[in-house]
């Protein structure tokens, strides 16, 4: 096994695996330079389209992108030990999701609650998780019943993401079939209890949903229609639309689908993939009522990104270009928000989620 790059931080990369048994990456990380370097592979999981990692930096646990396991419609959420040394991934177990294709997982790690959306199955899953960082068995299935306008999207409930609040005493799901956020108290006995929906415009396709740092505000990217909403939030969970605009300041191209959406840990500036045009859009966050202004796009140098993450000081960009097989490291410049040319390139088949191994603990935001 490999030893940790001097000067380097851990990255892991899920990716499906249609052309080859790897699905996990373990990557080497230079926060000066953006330089990027594979360390070792996962070859024991399906589809991991999805990873997160806990607040401890102990575990990172992946979703299982499959339609069937052992002829039930399911997918997985796998565990797996991060040592701490090497970064060296060590399998633990996993459980079923009941529900075809999760694609999501996220953690409430003050309540020590794991949970998955299944965008196939419609419904969303709740499990415990074991003090020695295990997944427990299931215990609550939650399933989304409805429809919106596009009959090729939306014939049907499809959860894509399930975001914890800064508080951890809600979720909330955005559900591409619906045009809706469902929120869920999340309840001592590790159920999921729906207060609330907040429904979108018809065709919008919610997708991923972010939390800005410091203030008050969530940002939605929304898949369909290629557009933005921007909510400022209270410490009941409700949320209130405060703008809605497009991803990118031209006409909309029907080819074009918003994907993945990030905030700078400064706050200052927001940023979101679009596949199609495949491009990062960058706006400026006003800190006085969250509205956004349009600062830049840039080229993603690759075609379909998915998914990107930010390094954890916010000074490198990292996009996963799935349908390219290619990771891009981007600078950030903190004053203007606007992103370099790229620092560096990796090889990767269909990588479909960035996630980066903090040094330490994020700090917790204020609600």
């Amino acid at each position: 096994m490999n030893q940790q790059v001097k000067e380097s931080i851990f990255m892991y990369i899920g990716s499906y695996t249609n052309k080859n048994t790897t699905g996990i990456y373990q990557c080497s990380f230079n926060p000066s330079t953006g330089t990027m370097k594979l360390i070792d592979r996962i070859n024991d999981i399906e589809h991991p389209s999805f990873l997160t990692i806990d607040q401890d930096q102990k575990i990172l646990y992946a979703v299982s992108e499959t339609k069937e396991v052992d002829g039930r419609q399911s997918g997985k959420v796998v565990s797996y030990r991060i040592h701490p040394k090497t970064g060296e991934l060590t399998y633990l177990n996993e459980q079923l999701t009941l529900g075809a294709h999760p694609c999501y997982v996220s953690l409430n790690s003050q309540k020590r609650q794991l949970f998955a959306v299944n965008y196939s199955g419609g419904n969303i899953c709740s499990f415990p998780i074991r003090a020695n960082g295990e997944i427990g068995e299931i215990t609550d299935l939650v399933q989304h019943e409805g429809s919106s306008i596009r009959v090729d999207r939306q014939s049907n409930a499809h959860p894509h993401s399930i975001i914890i609040d800064p508080s951890m005493q809600f979720a909330y799901v955005p559900d591409l079939g619906l045009d809706r956020i469902k929120i869920y108290q999340l309840t001592k006995d590790n159920k999921l209890n729906n207060i609330k929906d907040i429904q979108l415009q018809p065709g919008a396709g919610p997708r991923h949903l972010v939390f800005h740092p410091l203030n008050p505000y969530a940002y939605l990217i929304n898949e369909l229609d290629c557009t933005i909403t921007v909510y400022s939030y209270t410490n009941d969970g409700s949320l209130t639309q405060l703008q809605n605009i497009p991803t990118l300041p031209q006409p909309i191209n029907p080819k074009n689908t918003g994907a993945d959406i990030h905030i700078l840990p400064s706050g200052r500036f927001l940023y979101g993939s679009i596949r199609g045009d495949n491009s990062i859009f960058i706006y400026q966050i006003n800190q006085e009522n969250g509205h956004l202004t349009f600062v830049d796009k840039v080229s993603t140098r690759g075609n379909n990104p998915r998914n990107f993450s930010l390094s954890p000081d916010g000074r490198f960009l990292v996009v996963a270009n799935q349908s390219s097989d290619s990771i891009i490291s981007f600078e950030i410049d903190q004053e203007t928000g606007k992103l370099s040319e790229p620092r560096d390139s990796l090889h990767v088949s269909e990588p479909v989620c960035i996630q980066f191994l903090r040094h330490d603990k994020p700090p917790k935001s204020p609600v």
